[in-house]
């Protein structure tokens, strides 16, 4: 298993290149539950769409700088797309700590976090107007909590 050392891009990534595709989540709109007794049950709603459910770095096939495909679908749950774009802004844009920044994800300045989430967001282009920052503390937070982490 990578480690976060090995696993990330020894660049910055433009963010452009990093937002998932509409595409991906656009398959599994209209999905139906299957039958009572199935592992996996659909969440009501028309905006739960089939979400990767771990968008990070570490789970895209990358090339020249581009994320070309995910991998990795061990976390694929139905979910409202926002779920997984919340998680990946947490992860691209980054939305972490100054030192994270430039130590773990390699930037050699400061991000302009600002104009980075305007761009993954125009990237991915089709979401209706959200508090950024508000989703992916409740992401973060909601998944820390369901793997039984601290929440910080």
């Amino acid at each position: 298993m990578a480690t976060p050392s090995s696993a990330a891009p020894r660049a910055p990534i433009p963010v452009d290149h990093q937002a998932p595709h509409p595409a991906q989540h656009d398959h599994g709109r209209g999905h139906r539950p299957a039958p009572a007794g199935t592992r996996i049950s659909a969440v009501a709603g028309e905006e739960v769409v089939c979400c990767q459910g771990d968008p990070g770095p570490w789970n895209f096939i990358w090339h020249d700088n581009s994320a070309v495909a995910p991998i990795d679908w061990d976390y694929l749950h139905p979910a409202p797309r926002l779920d997984d774009a919340a998680y990946a802004l947490h992860w691209f844009v980054p939305l972490r700590s100054d030192a994270l920044a430039l130590a773990w994800h390699h930037f050699p300045d400061v991000p302009d976090r600002r104009e980075r989430v305007q761009v993954f967001l125009r990237a991915y282009g089709d979401f209706p107007t959200f508090d950024v920052v508000d989703a992916v503390t409740a992401t973060h937070v909601g998944r820390r909590r369901q793997r039984g982490a601290p929440v910080r």
